[in-house]
């Protein structure tokens, strides 16, 4: 899937879960998966504040303030879907 901005996202089916602690999760929160999911290059707080929430809704999912810079050029939102 191409999404204007961000470059290829593969599809749903494909996406591999990220591992988060559950210790104190509420039930809702535990009943969904998180994925990283490239993004493009995010430089900032205030970028990944609009980048990653759009990723997260053309793919039907939530982004709850997670991403992560991988080499500089490159980074991931993390986006949670209902399990």
């Amino acid at each position: 899937m191409q999404i204007r901005g961000i470059g290829n996202v593969p599809p749903p089916d494909q996406l591999r879960p990220v591992s988060l602690p559950t210790g104190s999760l509420s039930p809702d929160y535990a009943a969904q998966e998180a994925f990283k999911i490239e993004a493009g290059p995010i430089t900032s707080p205030s970028e990944a504040g609009i980048s990653c929430p759009a990723l997260a809704n053309r793919l039907g999912g939530e982004w709850r303030n997670g991403w992560e810079r991988r080499d500089g050029r490159n980074s991931v939102c993390v986006i949670h879907f209902r399990r």
